[in-house]
């Protein structure tokens, strides 16, 4: 198991990986849909 601060690294990690998949698949799903992929970030924005 990781302890502290590999813990913490770990899942930013993690969460990157996360976050970099969806912002992938928002953008490739909305090419053309201006109104998605602005959902999407403000989605984004008011969850961090």
């Amino acid at each position: 198991m990781l302890i502290g601060g590999a813990a913490e690294d770990y899942a930013k990690r993690l969460q990157l990986a996360i976050w970099q998949k969806d912002l992938h698949k928002a953008y490739t799903f909305s090419k053309n849909e201006r109104h998605t992929r602005k959902t999407f970030f403000l989605t984004f924005k008011f969850e961090t």
